[in-house]
């Protein structure tokens, strides 16, 4: 096939580079598997070199580098379980650079961190029902124990 182009019939990104619908691609560098499942699936097709004009891939931007390790979640202390969860989630996202996402999933690898969570979310709801005075059906001795 030496008179012949492997053309990109959809956008696809090979090795670092964006290749756009109608771009010809470098079959060199696909592996004979993927040229296979490409040319199968209808992702790309051989053609005839024409004299017309084929669009330019595209350099990705390099990927951003891994996050810093952030090694075992600490707790930070309080008597009530619900300050103690704030104030170790504000020092989490302070850590990870104020990405809440990141903060809550860092937790949440440690199992202490994860019952402190329990713990202040069942005293949170228990005091948010007792402010508005809905009845509940849990005793408070049960609600509250860890």
């Amino acid at each position: 096939m030496a008179d012949q182009i492997l053309v990109a019939h959809t956008t696809m990104q090979i090795g670092g580079m964006k290749y756009p619908c109608g771009a010809i691609l470098p079959s060199d560098t696909i592996g004979p598997r993927n040229l296979a499942a490409m040319i199968g699936g209808k992702r790309a097709s051989w053609q005839p070199r024409l004299n017309r004009h084929y669009p330019e891939p595209i350099a990705l931007a390099p990927p951003a580098p891994p996050p810093k390790q952030l090694g075992r979640p600490y707790i930070v202390a309080d008597r009530d379980p619900v300050e103690s969860w704030r104030m170790t989630f504000a020092e989490a996202m302070r850590l990870c650079g104020g990405d809440e996402g990141r903060a809550e999933d860092w937790l949440m690898t440690s199992p202490e961190c994860r019952e402190l969570y329990k713990r202040a979310a069942r005293l949170w709801s228990y005091r948010g029902r007792q402010a508005s005075k809905v009845p509940t059906s849990v005793p408070p001795s049960i609600a509250l124990q860890g």
